[in-house]
């Protein structure tokens, strides 16, 4: 599954955007603005082409893209009539939803319980949870997670990061949207910084933010960690690899202390 740019313009907010995106990695998106307009409705081109895997993409299947947004509300009064309500705009019809359903509940730690409840009791966390499997259940092929992970706390993200890798492992094409460069720098291998009108920096996520002062004179916001090791490295002399996991950043600083 690929998803391809070519000469893309979009109003005044892009211009001339060529990109690919292929479900071999987790793809990240900074600045996403723009990019989940168009793939929201295509019809907004100006110019250039959109194609998934060869074929132009004139108009939105929600069959084969999801777009997870976590603000989204909640149409129906129970959760279990969400999840169904999904996959029945979708014309998705599957004799295990049921099971299907049951098992992603257990991925996310939720008890079965919580299909009778109404959407606005849960928690902040448990809506995100349900929105990601009204989602999952009639199995798109390509996901994009909007702004993802605002708010949650260390284990939730862990979850949350399990989960996508097994998505990716099973062959949907991911794409991961936010503002913030830590969550980008965790999930995703490979990244695209958009700055106003232009695909600024493109490429391997570990390669773009561990060349720090390229992002400094880009301008570019620099993960938490990646800023940490430079400067353990450059100004203190300690010798610290680039990680993603607070824990293996510490491990390493009792290393060379």
């Amino acid at each position: 599954m690929e998803i391809r740019f070519e000469n893309v313009f979009y109003k005044n907010k892009l211009e001339n955007i060529n990109l690919k995106l292929n479900n071999d990695k987790i793809n990240g998106i900074y600045n996403y603005n723009s990019f989940i307009k168009l793939m929201n409705n295509p019809k907004l081109l100006e110019k250039g082409n959109i194609f998934i895997d060869d074929k132009v993409y004139k108009n939105f299947d929600p069959k084969i893209i999801s777009i997870v947004d976590k603000d989204k509300g909640f149409y129906t009064s129970k959760v279990i009539d969400e999840i169904y309500f999904y996959s029945k705009i979708r014309n998705y019809k599957s004799t295990t939803i049921k099971q299907d359903i049951i098992c992603w509940l257990k991925e996310f730690g939720l008890d079965e319980s919580i299909l009778k409840r109404i959407p606005h009791s849960l928690s902040q966390t448990e809506k995100y949870f349900i929105k990601i499997i009204c989602n999952l259940i009639y199995k798109p092929k390509i996901i994009i997670f909007k702004d993802i992970m605002n708010g949650m706390d260390y284990n939730n993200r862990k979850l949350i990061k399990k989960i996508i890798n097994k998505l990716n492992e099973e062959g949907i094409l991911i794409i991961v949207t936010s503002m913030d460069s830590n969550i980008l720098y965790d999930l995703t291998e490979e990244l695209f910084i958009f700055d106003r009108k232009k695909l600024l920096i493109s490429g391997n996520t570990n390669d773009i933010y561990t060349d720090i002062e390229k992002l400094n004179n880009s301008k570019v916001d620099i993960p938490v960690f990646s800023r940490l090791t430079y400067k353990a490295n450059k100004e203190k002399g300690v010798n610290l690899f680039y990680r993603k996991d607070v824990r293996d950043v510490i491990k390493d600083v009792y290393k060379n202390v």
